[in-house]
């Protein structure tokens, strides 16, 4: 919104980084930069998001105001892919429910997929403190253990739905 020219309530600190979509490239070229993402802090950013939830705007303040009184997304975490049909059976609610456009429903439902790795073989190691003080790394201290069961990647898929739509 800001950076299409819209004002929008922010402290001076946030509002450095909501003006811009600053890059790694960004700080290194400019180190003040980087003292303004210092002084940066959670004050700042819900400072901001308390005023959002009374602005004009129906989905900046719709989510603004689920921080501020906690309510947040419900959240479903399951390994397969969530029903596409399904899915678009919560964005036609949202659209219905809150008047938004199909786009605009994307804020109210949304998937995702996350991974997660409980061991890299290539960048850590996880060493075993042994009672005789020799520490050794447990690819080396285990028999039993299969690194390679520790090194897959568990992906799951993540659904966010605001919570009014789920019935």
């Amino acid at each position: 919104m800001v950076q299409n020219g819209e004002k929008l309530f922010a402290t001076p600190a946030l509002n450095i980084f909501l003006k811009e979509n600053f890059t790694e490239l960004s700080f290194r070229k400019n180190s003040n930069l980087l003292t303004d993402y210092a002084s940066l802090d959670d004050y700042d950013v819900f400072t901001s998001i308390k005023v959002w939830s009374k602005h004009d705007d129906f989905i900046l303040s719709r989510l603004s105001n689920g921080l501020v009184e906690r309510q947040l997304y419900k959240i479903k975490i399951q390994r397969h892919a969530f029903d596409e049909s399904d899915i678009k059976l919560l964005k036609l609610k949202a659209e219905n429910t809150f008047g938004v456009s199909a786009d605009e429903a994307d804020y109210f439902v949304f998937t995702k997929s996350i991974a997660n790795n409980a061991y890299n073989l290539q960048e850590e190691n996880i060493n075993i403190l042994f009672k005789d003080n020799t520490i050794k790394d447990i690819a080396n201290a285990s028999d039993n253990l299969s690194l390679s069961l520790l090194a897959k990647p568990v992906v799951k898929n993540i659904l966010c739905v605001d919570r009014e739509l789920i019935t």
